[in-house]
């Protein structure tokens, strides 16, 4: 609505303004419909786009990867020449859709056209190999991204959790050592995922190991670390170790979550201890919780 006005007021009078004020505004948001119909606008006012423009409908586009690979072969055919912001969101797009194969297609006609890919350009690319499971990809640009001296905890925490989709505690625990020779810090992010690693190998005692590391790496742990740290403990039908670690978390300064009690009463069901998994329920209700349509399962 406000661009509209803005439009109507012809508060939109040249490219850059269409570019700042009204495309970008859509990219950001990957509202690729939107930016589409302003890019028309736009022409339609007998504005000329250029790469800025373009840039931004790639980036619009980043969550359906044929339209933004459409975009990038448009500023081919307009005979404009593509930057290191062009193939940036063409790569955060093949990361988003998970199509890591066409990210290294992407990433070699960067290298052709004589332009290295940045750090966002290679966490994006962890990042987007992880959160699809794909872990041969998260390592292979992790290894690309350590040579070239680009780590961070950003990359190192997207690796742990494509750690996490394999349930290999040997491998979570190498990465997690190289990060710490790589002198970067770890937090509380990097730690969840780590001990998310431990619960789909169904290891509560490793787990907890894991967790005391927190306190000698001068670590907080946060609710997402003991959500992870309880999941281990059911996963592994580990009960006494979920009451412990619940009563620890109960009085601590956290505000607990229903899916810290959803973890103990999963820790119930999977051992047939319906009467515990009951009172659990009962401590969930005089809580500031409200249970879930998985706390309700996990009852039936």
């Amino acid at each position: 609505m406000i661009l509209q006005e803005m439009h109507q007021a012809k508060a939109l009078t040249d490219t850059v303004s269409f570019n700042i004020d009204a495309i970008n505004c859509c990219a950001q948001r990957g509202d690729a419909e939107s930016a589409e119909r302003w890019f028309e606008e736009m022409t339609q006012s007998f504005l000329q786009p250029d790469i800025i423009s373009y840039n931004s409908m790639v980036k619009a586009s980043r969550n359906t990867l044929d339209a933004a690979e459409n975009w990038m072969y448009e500023i081919s055919r307009r005979l404009l020449q593509p930057n290191e912001v062009s193939f940036g969101s063409m790569l955060d797009a093949c990361a988003r859709t998970g199509q890591m194969g066409r990210a290294d297609l992407w990433l070699g006609k960067m290298q052709l056209a004589r332009m290295h890919p940045g750090q966002h350009c290679y966490t994006s690319l962890v990042k987007g190999a992880a959160q699809n499971g794909d872990f041969c990809a998260a390592e292979k640009w992790m290894l690309k991204m350590e040579a070239e001296g680009y780590v961070d905890e950003m990359s190192y925490g997207s690796m742990l959790k494509a750690c996490s989709s394999t349930a290999s505690v040997k491998t979570a625990e190498r990465w997690f050592q190289r990060m710490l020779a790589n002198r970067v810090p770890a937090n509380t992010v990097i730690m969840s995922s780590l001990l998310d690693t431990y619960a789909e190998a169904c290891d509560s005692a490793g787990a907890a190991r894991c967790f005391e590391k927190c306190v000698q790496l001068a670590v907080q742990p946060d609710i997402q670390c003991y959500g992870a740290l309880l999941k281990a403990c059911a996963n592994a039908g580990d009960t006494t170790a979920s009451e412990i670690w619940m009563n620890t978390l109960l009085h601590s300064k956290l505000e607990v979550s229903t899916m810290a009690f959803n973890h103990v009463i999963n820790a119930y069901a999977l051992s047939s201890q319906p009467s515990k998994a009951s009172d659990c329920f009962d401590a969930l209700l005089r809580s500031s919780c409200t249970p879930d349509t998985v706390t309700f399962r996990l009852l039936a």
